[in-house]
This record gives C-alpha cells, sequence and structure tokens, in this order.
C-alpha cells in the first residue's frame, strides 16, 4: 500500500517531468505555428531526431517527392504541443513518412491528433514501412487490433504504398490493398555504378536500435566485434559506420574488437550526401541499421543485412536479396564471414542482382510521386532521375 509519502512522491516526480519538458514543448508549439504558412507541407515522420536512416526518407522526399522543403511536425508529447499551439491557422497538406510507423498505435495517436485538431487539409503516404504485430523483443510494438484500427484511417490517405512484400502482406491481412513501390530512401540510387570500388574494403553498420529480436544487444555487437576480427585477420578492411548517435559506442567497440588499429575506421556521417559518399567505395556492407542496407542498394553495393526487426528483411525481400539476411537472434560471427565472403567473391554478381531489384522499384516510386503530389493538392515539378554526388 503506498503510504502519503510514497504518493506524494509519485506525483512530484510527474510534475517534475511536466515541468522539465514545458521549454520544449513551448518551443514546438510556437514553430508548428509558425509554420504554417500558404504553401506549406508538413511532414509526419521521425526525422531530426539524430538517425540518419529516418533522415534520409524526409530528404528522398524533399527532394523528389515534393520538389519543396516541410515542415517537420512535432512527435513528442503531441497533445501537450497541441493544447498549447490553440487552434491552427490554417490547416496544410500532411506526408507521413519514415521510419516503419503503420501499425503503431502511437503514430496512430499522433495521426488521430493533427486530424481531429484541424491541422491537416489532405493526406498522403509513399512507401511506408508496416510494423508487424509478430516481432517481439524487450516489449511489442504493435498488435493485430493496431493494425485493424490502421486499417480504419488508410482510406484518409488514397493510394496506400509500402515498402516490401511482408508490409503488403500485413495490411492484407486486415483487409487493405496495398502497392509495393520499394523505400522511398532508393530514391538516392546512382544512375551508374560508382568506379572506385576497394575490393577489401567492407562497411559494416553496427546499432543499439529501440528493440531487436532477442531484446538484448549486446550478443550481437559481440558477434559483429568477433567477425570484425576475422575479416581484418583475413586481409580485409573495415570501414564501420555511425548511422545514429547512439551507435557510436557499439560502433567502436566493434573496431576494438577487430584488434588491428590500421585496417579499421569508425565514421559518423552528418548527412544522407555524406553516408551514401563513405558507402560507394565499399566492395559489400554488412548492415543492421535498415537504411545502411537501404543506401547500400541505392549505390549498388551488395548488403548482408542483419535482421534486428522484420523491416530489414521486408526491405531485402523487396529488392529480391532475402536470402541475404540473418537474423540478430542467435547471430554467429562464422556465419556472418562466410556470407560477407561470398559477396565479396562474387561481387560483380551481387552488385548487378541488387541493381536488377532496385531499378523497377525506382520505377514504382517515381510513377506514384506525382499521384502523392496530387493528393496533397501540390503543384507538379520535374524532379531529377538521379542523384549524382546526392
Amino acid at each position: 500500500m503506498l503510504t502519503g509519502r510514497g504518493l506524494l512522491g509519485g506525483r512530484g516526480r510527474r510534475a517534475q517531468a511536466w515541468a522539465s519538458r514545458q521549454p520544449q514543448v513551448l518551443r514546438d508549439a510556437a514553430a508548428l505555428r509558425a509554420g504554417a504558412a500558404p504553401g506549406a507541407v508538413a511532414y509526419l515522420g521521425f526525422a531530426g531526431q539524430h538517425n540518419l536512416g529516418d533522415d534520409a526518407i524526409r530528404d528522398a522526399h524533399v527532394r523528389w517527392t515534393l520538389g519543396r522543403d516541410v515542415q517537420q511536425l512535432p512527435v513528442h508529447h503531441t497533445r501537450e504541443v497541441l493544447r498549447r499551439a490553440g487552434a491552427p491557422p490554417r490547416p496544410r497538406p500532411v506526408l507521413l513518412g519514415g521510419g516503419t510507423l503503420v501499425g503503431r498505435a502511437d503514430w496512430l495517436e499522433r495521426v488521430a491528433l493533427y486530424r481531429d485538431r484541424g491541422w491537416a487539409s489532405a493526406w498522403a503516404m509513399l512507401g511506408a514501412g508496416v510494423e508487424d504485430p509478430g516481432f517481439a523483443g524487450r516489449s511489442t510494438h504493435a498488435s493485430w487490433d493496431d493494425l485493424r484500427r490502421w486499417a480504419d484511417v488508410l482510406p484518409l490517405f488514397g493510394d496506400v504504398t509500402v515498402r516490401g512484400p511482408m508490409s503488403q502482406a500485413l495490411l492484407s491481412d486486415v483487409g487493405v490493398r496495398s502497392r509495393v513501390v520499394g523505400d522511398p530512401a532508393l530514391l538516392f540510387a546512382d544512375a551508374e555504378p560508382f568506379p572506385h570500388v576497394r575490393e577489401d574494403l567492407v562497411g559494416m553498420s553496427v546499432a543499439t536500435p529501440e528493440d531487436l529480436w532477442g531484446g538484448d544487444p549486446a550478443p550481437v555487437v559481440e558477434a559483429l566485434g568477433e567477425a570484425a576480427r576475422q575479416l581484418v585477420r583475413g586481409g580485409r578492411r573495415l570501414r564501420v559506420i555511425a548511422l545514429a548517435a547512439q551507435d557510436l559506442a557499439p560502433s567502436r567497440a566493434v573496431a576494438r574488437a577487430a584488434g588491428v588499429a590500421d585496417a579499421v575506421e569508425v565514421l559518423a556521417p552528418a548527412t544522407t550526401a555524406q553516408l551514401l559518399e563513405q558507402l560507394r567505395p565499399c566492395a559489400a556492407v554488412i548492415g543492421q541499421r535498415l537504411h545502411s542496407v537501404v543506401l547500400a542498394a541505392a549505390v549498388r553495393v551488395p548488403a548482408l543485412a542483419v535482421e534486428y526487426r522484420p523491416k530489414c528483411l521486408d526491405f531485402q525481400r523487396s529488392i529480391g536479396r532475402g536470402a541475404h539476411a540473418v537474423s540478430s537472434a542467435g547471430l554467429a560471427a562464422g556465419d556472418v564471414v562466410e556470407r560477407t565472403e561470398d559477396l565479396l567473391e562474387h561481387r560483380d554478381a551481387h552488385s548487378a542482382a541488387v541493381w536488377a531489384g532496385v531499378e523497377p522499384l525506382l520505377r514504382e516510386l517515381r510513377c506514384a510521386a506525382p499521384g502523392v503530389r496530387t493528393q496533397l493538392g501540390l503543384a507538379e515539378f520535374a524532379p531529377a532521375t538521379a542523384a549524382p554526388g546526392a
């Protein structure tokens, strides 16, 4: 039974937490109102949170889907932000962005709040990821009830397009028809192969993600560290790329485990363009973060996806590379090394197969983009078809 002191302490902590977040709530509310200029497009997604994968999706939409910058809608403490912001000066079109949002109750609540408070004049999506209710890590992030509630809302978005075949199957199970168009970050695809690939260079992404199969990231970092050691011992060089701020620590741990400092570098790109520049020379990539694999595919680098969540396998299957994914649960260093060496030994064939999977999705994304602009009530524009130098 709670004592008076314990109850007061709980209330005190909640009050303290409320007070500590109010400055950010007020800043977000002011920015929300200030961004309601005529012609503004709002973006509801997990961008601007120090994760280059989510930023790459937004950047692709800005450059190719919309042809204009977007206003990032606040995603933290949304109910409080909207209460502080008051009535919207004018509604604006909203593009649902990345990452894997459909199926999650927290993102459905955000959609409902912006819709019901009058902030959205229209909704659209392109290449959305769907959370799998079957995923179980430290916690669950979606349920079939959540997915059915999303099914009631998805007609708002017009044409429902998704990242991959697993996302499509999940929506089909709740009665929603959708089309697979791929991940929007594929729009960064290079028109031509990179001419200066380093045959001994292996890119690697190591992560401490929100959650993963098995729940514990430590064995994955340990296995990738041992794989790094074996690859370096075999004469390979490693480029460990941290796509998110929290990935620097495990990236450095893997670099230390490799054992030969001169053969390993740890990089922390600040922009999508820098990330693409760092991926292009790699002969192969071992990718835990989804968008290390997506953007590797965009620049024709074959990748082994470390499937820490179903979205990684969903993407690989979308480009016909489902066999080149390995679950983070029970990850074995020897398996990672063997699969990576196969990518290196048959690099040209794997690269060609990657591009054969990417190219049709590029066509789908480019063909779907005008419909997104129409759905949002935007004028047409002529985007570039390739991203030289990103």
